[in-house]
């Protein structure tokens, strides 16, 4: 399945998908200058199964 990228700040059905998975959407990601683009997505974990 193939979801290709969206403008910045659209929803696109990717953001269907990560709703569906729990995922919040975090905005566009880019680990270094000119790089390529990635989705920056959060989960939350619930504490008692990850103590701090």
């Amino acid at each position: 399945m193939g979801l290709a990228p969206g403008p910045p700040g659209q929803r696109t059905a990717r953001h269907g998908l990560f709703e569906h998975l729990c995922y919040k959407y975090a905005g566009p990601y880019r680990n270094e200058p000119g790089g390529p683009v990635y989705d920056l997505l959060l989960l939350q974990v619930d504490s008692e199964h990850f103590p701090q």
